[in-house]
């Protein structure tokens, strides 16, 4: 028998004996752990690519069928993926980080084009989310805002010309969205209580002092855009530190 036939039989003998096989690995990985896991880890970095191109393949022409596996195995072991989730994140938190980084840096533009092509239907899906888990979603930004604010500070340091970069090309590609919103913020309405007192060389915003009241008053650009969300208006502080000197 040669070996394409060898292959044949094996595939159908695994075709008519599926049952009996799947129980009888199952229970062989229950009682041989270890084994099993190096078995596999052998086994897919020697045929790693083969395997990716046969995954990638099958998802392909059987996308139907994979979602609803997905998410059927999700309902019935959602806690247990959850808990080896957060165990493995843990233990391999700084070798996952890194790995994200790299990947993104590598598949930026591929990410780019993937979102840009199902816009549509990415947004209502956030959307909903975030409607549907306000509460926790507000409960994680207050537990780790420091943290975020943190990682946003030393990474904008780290690309500020990339950034400065990106939001010019995109105010140039994108007026109309621009335009829209600068009137939101203009909704307000615009009273300045007093001319700029700073040199030109300082860029300063106008910082509305009340929320939606017109009254506006110069502050330095760095110093205004420091803090933002609910804690926006101690910029209020500023201005009366800038009156004390200015009297």
């Amino acid at each position: 028998m040669g070996y394409e036939e060898d292959l044949e039989y094996r595939r159908e003998y695994r075709r008519r004996h599926r049952d009996e096989i799947n129980q009888y690995a199952r229970k062989y990985n229950r009682t041989h752990p270890d084994k099993a896991k190096q078995y596999c880890q052998k086994s897919y970095k020697k045929h790693r690519s083969k395997k990716l191109q046969y995954a990638r393949q099958y998802y392909q022409t059987h996308k139907d069928k994979c979602r609803r596996y997905a998410r059927d195995y999700y309902q019935t072991h959602g806690n247990e993926k959850k808990q080896w989730a957060r165990a493995y994140y843990r233990a391999h938190k700084d070798k996952k980080l890194q790995y994200n980084k790299e990947y993104h840096q590598t598949h930026r533009d591929e990410a780019r084009a993937y979102y840009n092509g199902r816009k549509g239907s990415l947004r209502p899906y956030f959307r909903e989310y975030r409607q549907a888990h306000k509460d926790k979603i507000k409960q994680y930004r207050l537990v780790h805002k420091d943290k975020h604010k943190q990682y946003n500070r030393e990474y904008y340091q780290a690309h500020a010309d990339e950034i400065k970069q990106h939001v010019l090309a995109y105010a140039k590609a994108n007026p109309d969205k621009i335009r829209q919103r600068n009137a939101r913020h203009k909704g307000k309405g615009f009273v300045p209580l007093m001319d700029n007192p700073f040199p030109s060389s300082i860029p300063i915003d106008w910082h509305h002092l009340l929320p939606n009241q017109p009254y506006v008053v110069p502050i330095p650009r760095e110093i205004h855009r420091a803090v933002k969300g609910e804690h926006h208006f101690i910029h209020n502080l500023s201005f009366v530190w800038l009156m004390e000197r200015l009297s």
